[in-house]
């Protein structure tokens, strides 16, 4: 892309923003190094993962970026054998430490799998030994722990105790009656690394020594006494095997670094890539921006689009749309209208999404990739060159003419000004339709009345303009599509007071055709305004007709789900009847078994309270079996009035009928009407509830119509559990005895439930696998209590 595009439509400054927002230095250099591509693929690609990024983000907060130093220089010194200094080790070890966390934090990742940006984390490698090295051993950018190698603490340890034994003799010195009065002071110190004590000038021979050092007044001399001499010594020699020491372990873990050298250079292009999709995900979120779409036919369709770089508090969004139908686009309208701003705006928008930025205007915004973009946009007058406003323009227009073509963008500001009016829209036609053959994409601004006229004659040519206030004075810097912008002067000299018969003296000068041709404008103007009123209405009742279908769709789901409930419970309620009847009857059977000494009457009594109390579970069951059962398939148009209370399948509800058509049926659904398909409909039928109201039950069961065996081979495990205790309840009042299942061989899973329901079965006295002549491991013999 050629600079002087970037630099006029102020993408640099879009660049120097970005970079902001980076953390690291390789984060930064990525923001200048990458560059504004042509290729779809390449600019498809870096958006989604400017996408896939700011969607981690969202999810997991922001990447733990932070500021790293460069080390290239220290890489290339171990790589020639050098040894590295503590510092230098340690700015390794926060790279390391960043690269562990970068780890961490994608493990986090439950939101994006598959994804392009995961290869940046994934081809991260951790080395979490030799960080731990280093954080251990090198304290700070000068020290290294003791526990570093045994050599080395072996040495520091020997250090401190030739200290220490020389601390105690010179304090012998400061404390003796005999010494303390030559000393100047009572402290210890170290001079040209070696410990003396601070003697005065005068008693110099009284303690026998070297002197290191003389105070600046010459009062006092620091000496070093005989008897520590050969101790300091000692010292100093061990200080050289310290050095020597430490010398050896910076050295090994210099080789450490260099045996991963290759995998921390690989590392740290993973990290720019990283800091840097980040920063432009981090921006998109700071401003609001998303991903467009992206065409290659010259297809542009900005949706509420803001121009960056003005305050957001300030900047007015425009929209606009060129279909692949037009070469271009005039843009007319008054003086600080906006119509540069539009033009830098659809320039620059389009330069960040080939860079691969996400743009500040509505998803679903649509840019067109361009090979290059031209601009001649504001004054660009050359005094050096001595040429006029007019020649500078015109030099420029000229390079553009000689360098466009069909892949092209070209943006011009103010085509043909700076010149006679009439040659300058002349000028200006000529060079719109050289584009226009050119067949590139041209969008410029202008004054001339004789472009809104040309435009208008062309099909492949778009009119817009910039809206302007006659009550405020004021432009609103909205941009209007399909029609020019009218001059207003008339109009905004009257507003601000000139002269009424100066203005009617002047209209005399206005060429008529110009002056209908303004009219015109004006006309269509308010029928526009009067378009856009009538679209908002339609678009207000449809975002009521939209809420209105969202909540009948909230409420259907809410029948659903009441439905479920309903008949959920309605299944549990049945269960505990049946298992309560059950619970019931048996006690009664208990006792009838347990009264051999009552009388007929008595037994009798017990039988008919069986009776009762099974009729009246069966009349609850029967209730509940209604809401299922207690409705009619066949619906016939005919059989259906208004306000008839019907049953509305889908919704498993009942509904008021309001409304009758051939198509469908109006019902009204608590607070809620809506229309119903016939099929839809059942009708509401009482009978069945009648009929089964009526069932009886007669305890007549004997030993004479019980089998004493019971056949559930081909059953699933439910079926036959539930068949098997049916039998069982018959069996036990039958007193059969000795009963058989015949359950098959199978794979075992039907005999091993069976086996694991008689187990706690309470009318079980014993069960067994059958014998060689009953059946073997296809039957169980059970032995009734």
């Amino acid at each position: 892309m050629n600079p002087k595009a970037i630099k006029t439509l102020e993408f640099d400054k879009i660049l120097n923003i970005l970079e902001t927002y980076c953390s690291t230095y390789l984060g930064r250099a990525l923001v200048h190094s990458t560059n504004i591509s042509s290729k779809i693929d390449i600019i498809q690609k870096r958006l989604e993962e400017t996408t896939q990024i700011q969607e981690l983000i969202i999810h997991l907060g922001n990447i733990p970026l932070n500021e790293i130093k460069n080390i290239s220089s220290s890489l290339k010194k171990c790589n020639i054998g050098g040894t590295l200094s503590c510092e230098e080790l340690l700015n390794i070890g926060h790279i390391l430490k960043l690269i562990q966390d970068l780890k961490t934090y994608i493990k986090e990742n439950k939101y994006l799998s598959n994804t392009d940006i995961l290869i940046y984390f994934n081809n991260l490698l951790a080395f979490k030994s030799i960080e731990d090295l280093i954080f251990t051993n090198i304290l700070d950018e000068e020290s290294i722990n003791d526990k570093a190698s045994s050599e080395l603490n072996r040495i520091r340890k020997n250090i401190r105790q030739k200290e220490n034994k020389i601390r105690d003799t010179l304090s012998n010195y400061i404390s003796s009656p005999t010494y303390s009065k030559y000393i100047q002071d009572a402290i210890i110190t170290i001079k040209n690394g070696r410990f003396v004590i601070p003697v005065k000038q005068e008693y110099k021979n009284n303690i026998k020594g070297l002197i290191h050092d003389t105070s600046s007044s010459g009062s006092t001399l620091f000496i070093e006494p005989n008897n520590i001499v050969s101790m300091n010594n000692d010292i100093k020699e061990l200080q050289l095997q310290e050095e020597k020491e430490i010398a050896k372990i910076l050295f090994d873990y210099s080789q450490k670094i260099n045996s991963i050298s290759a995998e921390i250079q690989s590392n740290l292009k993973n990290i720019g890539q990283i800091d840097y999709l980040s920063a432009k995900a981090k921006y998109s979120l700071q401003y609001n921006m998303f991903q467009p779409n992206l065409s290659e036919n010259k297809y542009i369709n900005l949706i509420n689009a803001k121009h960056p770089l003005i305050d957001t508090k300030k900047v007015v969004p425009i929209s606009l749309e060129i279909s692949i139908n037009f070469n271009c686009m005039i843009i007319t309208g008054p003086n600080t209208g906006g119509k540069t701003v539009t033009l830098k705006t659809i320039g620059l928008l389009t330069l960040m999404a080939q860079y691969g930025m996400h743009i500040p205007a509505k998803s679903n915004s649509t840019i067109c990739i361009f090979k290059e973009i031209y601009t001649d946009i504001g004054d660009e007058q050359s005094i050096e060159q001595n040429l006029s406003t007019f020649s500078s323009h015109m030099t420029n227009i000229i390079s553009i003419t000689e360098k466009a073509d069909t892949s092209s963008l070209v943006i011009v500001d103010e085509l043909g000004s700076g010149t006679d009016p009439v040659e300058g829209a002349a000028l200006a036609i000529g060079i719109l339709e050289y584009f226009n053959e050119l067949n590139c994409l041209t969008i410029c601004s202008t004054h001339y009345s004789e472009l809104k006229t040309y435009a208008m004659s062309k099909s492949n040519i778009l009119n817009a303009s910039t809206e302007f206030n006659i009550k405020t004075l004021k432009p609103t810097f909205k941009l209007r599509i399909g029609i020019p912008g009218k001059s207003n002067a008339f109009a905004i000299s009257e507003k601000l007071g000139l002269n009424t018969s100066i203005l009617s003296n002047a209209s005399k000068y206005i060429n008529k055709s110009s002056f209908d041709f303004e009219n015109v404008l004006t006309k269509i103007s308010l029928q526009q305004d009067e378009a856009e009123k009538i679209k908002k209405n339609i678009q207000a009742e449809y975002s009521k007709i939209k809420t209105n279908s969202e909540y009948l769709e909230k409420e259907k789901l809410k029948i659903e789900n009441a439905k479920e409930t309903l008949i959920t419970n309605a299944k549990s309620e049945a269960q505990n009847i049946i298992l309560n009847a059950k619970n019931e009857m048996n006690e009664l059977l208990n006792e009838i078994y347990a009264s051999k000494n009552k009388s007929n009457t008595d037994i009798q009594k017990i039988k008919t309270k069986i009776n009762e109390k099974t009729n009246k579970d069966l009349n609850e069951l029967t209730k509940l079996k209604s809401i299922d059962s207690n409705k009619v398939n066949v619906v016939d148009i005919k059989d259906l009035t208004i306000n008839q209370i019907v049953f509305i399948k889908s919704l498993q509800k009942e509904a008021k009928i309001i409304n009758i058509t051939k198509k469908d049926i109006k019902v009204q659904l608590d607070n809620i009407s809506t229309n119903i398909e016939i099929k839809d409909i059942e009708l509401i039928n009482n009978i069945n509830a009648k009929k089964n109201s009526n069932i009886k039950f007669s305890l007549q069961t004997t030993s004479k119509n019980i089998p004493t065996s019971i056949n559930v081979m081909g059953l699933t495990v439910d079926e036959a559990i539930y068949e098997i205790d049916k039998y069982l309840d018959s069996a036990y009042v039958a007193h059969l005895g000795i009963i058989t299942i015949l359950h098959g061989k199978g794979t075992g899973k039907l005999k091993t439930a069976i086996h694991k329901y008689l187990k706690d079965n309470k009318y079980i006295k014993s069960y067994r696998i059958g014998g060689y002549n009953e059946g073997q491991d296809g039957v169980t013999i059970i032995e009734i209590k």
